[in-house]
């Protein structure tokens, strides 16, 4: 699901860039594919992307969280419109642009890594077990990149960033509730104290990101 999801931005992106439909197809991640993929390469992207809209937000497996990102974007209506096909993708670019193309993605990862963690937790046994340390490492590690990625933006793009963090993993809640106050290295750090493994990888890896 994970690179559907990852497919289906590309596609998107593609789609706001008037690429053409051979185009947009040549980028997908064979790992990724999904049926309604195939039916791009007949659809005409010149006079409309209704089709390709609803064929790719609405008839597959990351539909779903695609309308969670709509309405947590603040349009419930373009939601409940996009769900019975009444919204071409040109109608919400004021939601789904350029600028917001990784938000969306983070948004739609978010919601499948949840879906994904409340999943393992209905299975039992060795399964459980390991599933639900990769998958907290995989939150904590979603929450870093987020951090990292936006100390040195604006309050809103911190607002939005905020938003996309997991609710659960090893750093759930009182490390994800540190690091939401955080604006700088210093108070990164700090809120990283309690948790030596995490504070040492981002004291290796922050020259990466970090403005020295």
């Amino acid at each position: 699901t994970e690179k559907m999801i990852d497919n289906v931005v590309g596609l998107i992106q593609g789609a706001l860039n008037r690429k053409s439909s051979h185009e947009l197809l040549a980028r997908v991640d064979p790992m990724g594919y999904f049926q309604e993929m195939a039916a791009i390469a007949n659809m005409d992207l010149t006079t409309s992307y209704e089709e390709l809209y609803r064929a790719l937000l609405i008839d597959t497996p990351v539909g779903k969280y695609f309308q969670a990102f709509l309405t947590e974007s603040g349009s419930q209506a373009a939601a409940h419109s996009a769900e019975h096909g009444g919204r071409s993708l040109a109608e919400v670019a004021s939601i789904v642009s350029e600028t917001d193309i990784e938000l969306m993605r983070n948004s739609l990862k978010k919601g499948w890594l949840e879906d994904f963690y409340a999943f393992v937790q209905s299975l039992g046994g060795t399964t459980k077990e390991v599933m639900t340390h990769i998958l907290k490492r995989e939150a904590d590690y979603r929450v870093l990149r987020l951090v990292v990625n936006s100390l040195s933006s604006n309050q809103q793009q911190q607002m939005d960033r905020q938003a996309l963090y997991p609710s659960f993993g090893y750093l759930y809640p009182e490390g994800t509730d540190g690091l939401r106050k955080a604006w700088n290295d210093t108070t990164v750090r700090a809120a990283l104290a309690p948790f030596s493994s995490y504070l040492n990888l981002y004291e290796q890896c922050k020259s990466f990101y970090v403005g020295q």
